[in-house]
């Protein structure tokens, strides 16, 4: 008897923007079978980052991206990300990766497997929620994204509308549509 094929799964996954307070977070649904190159077009599409910039996935000690745009040559091996599925590097419920878009700013975003959901098959993509806007593109990393906004008024920061001084005038973070 041939083995039995894995059944086809549905993966929670909860990406939250790393080092930034209060948190920038998305809660998604992929198929298990969505290849990582189609993860990171998912991540682009849900957090608003426009996909200017270089990427990759890391997990212990390995590194998923586009092999054509190694930026580090041989000093770290780039595994396809055209050729592995998202089930093959997140194997469990609470298991994790790291997403980092755009190696200069350093955006680091945490992929958690909230939870396995058993689906019939293959599925698109689907943003269940989510706070927040993620910063502008080219903004600069965490620090100078703290040292060069400004709250527009007194209020709760939870409401707050920020100015990027000089970089793309306002926009209301507590939004993320």
């Amino acid at each position: 008897m041939p083995p039995s094929k894995a059944k086809p799964s549905t993966y929670q996954l909860k990406i939250t923007l790393l080092e930034i307070e209060p948190p920038i977070w998305r809660r998604i649904q992929v198929p298990n079978t969505l290849l990582l190159c189609c993860l990171h077009d998912a991540i682009q599409a849900v957090m608003g980052w426009t996909d200017s910039h270089l990427h990759q996935f890391e997990k212990d000690g390995l590194y998923w991206g586009d092999p054509q745009n190694n930026e580090f040559d041989d000093d770290i091996a780039i595994i396809d990300e055209s050729l592995v599925p998202v089930g093959k590097v997140l194997l469990a419920e609470a298991d994790s990766m790291v997403y980092v878009y755009d190696f200069g700013d350093d955006w680091r975003h945490e992929i958690l497997l909230e939870k396995i959901v058993p689906s019939e098959g293959a599925t698109k993509p689907i943003c269940l929620a989510g706070e927040r806007r993620c910063p502008p593109e080219d903004v600069g990393d965490r620090s100078a994204m703290r040292s060069s906004w400004r709250p527009s008024s007194n209020r709760d920061i939870k409401n707050l509308s920020i100015s990027v001084v000089g970089l793309v005038g306002s926009f209301t973070l507590k939004s993320f549509a």
